[in-house]
Parts: structure tokens; sequence; C-alpha cells
């Protein structure tokens, strides 16, 4: 598992902002295809009655709560971690790395 309390991480500006625009955006990557399907429920609720844009507005913030923990969920438990180990065992770079094929 990641370890975000590390001091040499800490040093870095804007650590913080950058770690939960993380979450956030991995949570908005995990339900892109949901996104896609409330576009087109809110336009058709906009179209069919200009009341509606309120339940639209908190929907909207409601689902942005939603991709932040669910992309804190990600990177918190370990899905993160598991899924670059994953993309890293199809990597050509990687796999020689490993074997230690490079030659530099």
């Amino acid at each position: 598992m990641l370890n975000f309390r590390a001091g040499r991480m800490r040093q870095y500006k804007f650590w913080t902002f950058i770690k939960l625009k993380s979450y956030f955006d991995t949570g908005l990557n995990l339900t892109n295809y949901f996104t896609k399907l409330l576009m087109v429920i809110g336009i058709g609720w906009a179209v069919s009655d200009v009341k509606n844009i309120e339940l639209i507005v908190i929907l909207g913030l409601v689902y942005v709560v939603f991709c932040f923990f669910l992309g804190w969920g990600w990177w918190h438990f370990g899905f993160a971690e598991s899924n670059q180990e994953f993309a890293n065992r199809y990597n050509p770079f990687v796999k020689e790395a490993r074997n230690g094929e490079l030659k530099f």
C-alpha cells in the first residue's frame, strides 16, 4: 500500500492538493460511463422542466463527492498499487528491468 505520509513526499509543494486531486480523478475515471448516463438524464430533465435545475445541481454535487470518496478508497485500500502492478506485468520495459536485461 502506498504511504502518503512519507516525509520525502510531503516536502513537495502542493502535495496535499495533488493527493486530493488524484482521489477525485480516480473516482471520476472509474465512473466514466455512469457520467454519460447522468448527462443524458440531466439534459432530458433540463429540457422538459426548467424547475428541475436545482435538482440537477444537487445531484451533480452528490456525484462529485461520490467520485472523491471512490477515488480515496481506490488509493487507500491499495487498488491503485495493484492496478499499477498489473500494468507493469505487461510493460516490456518493466519486464526487462526486473529480469536484469537492461544494459546502461
